[in-house]
């Protein structure tokens, strides 16, 4: 190892907005992001995508919003929140995230925790489009920006409408890399870093083989720290298009695989049973199946009972099984399957990577023992975030 490797961090250029620019200059006219089939008209290149991008943030700072600020986004798995997403980053700004299921209250409670001044969220159904937003924002002293996506309303910011009449913008060189805030079952602020997330999406994709040529179908909400990792870091990491579905709907689901070819489906482990009913499983469509779990404690990652295959046998041209277990908000640790379909152990080795002939400990499982004499795990790594490290 010379000098300069022990010195350079090779994860320094993984942050979202250097990814989007690369993915831009060297595969402009690939396919980056859909909500639908690769040749829908909604479908974005990654010049597309990068565009939008760079209006939207352009479309933040219109609205007021500073560097270092903090915005708090309402998303679904949709393209629009996403744009809205890497456009604040690309501004130098924080961006919390909140599923779609929740309501005003909740709304303003994660607000509050994170001092946030903006809120940004689609319209709702009904005659009330915006409400929720509206309730919260009153509710948040903080709060100074309600921005809407695709619609308008009185006391709501079109962002996507200000953002077509926005020049590009040009990030200044130091523009600091903002932090992407989840939150956890108790709703609780968890605070990441998109370094952090590069490295383990890059574990992830090492160990579910995902590679630029196959899409990557996700039926997951890109708000928590798996959904993030398995949807937009890990495609922009590995360079493969990105197709969201959402709400979830089954027959929409086989129609997309169908449609897309073979590719790397991301969907929570209770549908292992129902997929393979369906036959998705017994051939080639798809090309690796990833079921999401979830852990409270680093203490069940050994414990964890995962979903099983409705028969012990399967055809071997079916695709790869990887288990994702979630852990909390600091982890989300891959493991491809045995070929019969039955789990394989979690945490039985460190998980590393190799960039640029520098070699990183992902994730790291150190086995301790309590005062009591109960053993636990204490997880470590460039890929493991330090939940509510900081405010």
């Amino acid at each position: 190892m010379t000098p300069d490797s022990r010195t350079r961090d090779p994860l320094a250029g993984f942050d979202l907005d250097s990814l989007l620019s690369g993915g831009a200059r060297m595969r402009p006219q690939r396919i980056a992001l859909s909500d639908g089939a690769l040749d829908a008209p909604s479908a974005l290149t990654f010049a597309d995508l990068d565009g939008f991008v760079s209006r939207t943030a352009a479309a933040w700072q219109v609205l007021g919003m500073q560097e270092g600020e903090r915005v708090l986004i309402v998303s679904g798995a949709r393209v629009a929140p996403l744009i809205a997403l890497l456009g604040a980053l690309r501004a130098g700004l924080d961006v919390a995230l909140l599923p779609d299921g929740c309501d005003a209250n909740a709304l303003a409670q994660a607000a509050q925790a994170i001092g946030a001044v903006a809120l940004c969220a689609e319209p709702e159904a009904g005659a009330h489009a915006f409400a929720r937003l509206l309730e919260a924002g009153f509710q948040t002293e903080t709060v100074r920006v309600l921005a809407g996506l695709d619609a308008e309303a009185d006391g709501i910011a079109p962002l996507n409408k200000i953002a077509q009449n926005c020049a590009p913008f040009n990030r200044p060189p130091g523009l600091r890399k903002g932090d992407i805030i989840t939150f956890d079952d108790e709703g609780l602020p968890c605070f990441h870093s998109q370094r952090t997330l590069a490295a383990a999406a890059l574990d992830f994709i090492t160990r579910a083989g995902i590679l630029a040529r196959s899409p990557i179908l996700s039926t997951l909400a890109p708000t928590r720290f798996a959904g993030l990792i398995a949807g937009p870091l890990a495609a922009l990491v590995s360079g493969a298009p990105l197709v969201l579905h959402g709400p979830f709907n089954a027959a929409a689901l086989i129609n997309l695989v169908d449609e897309l070819g073979p590719s790397h489906l991301i969907a929570p482990g209770a549908l292992l049973a129902p997929l393979a009913l369906s036959g998705l499983l017994g051939g080639p469509r798809l090309t690796s199946v990833t079921l999401l779990e979830r852990c409270a404690t680093e203490a069940g990652i050994e414990a964890h009972q995962r979903p099983m295959l409705p028969d012990s046998s399967r055809p071997l041209r079916g695709p790869i099984l990887i288990d994702l277990l979630a852990i909390g908000e600091q982890a989300a640790i891959a493991q491809a399957r045995q070929r019969d379909g039955a789990p394989a152990p979690m945490g039985a080795s460190a998980h590393s990577l190799n960039l640029d002939g520098i070699s990183l400990t992902a994730v790291s499982f150190q086995r301790l023992s309590d005062q009591d004499g109960a053993r636990r795990i204490a997880l470590s790594g460039a890929a493991v975030s330090g939940v509510n490290a900081h405010a």
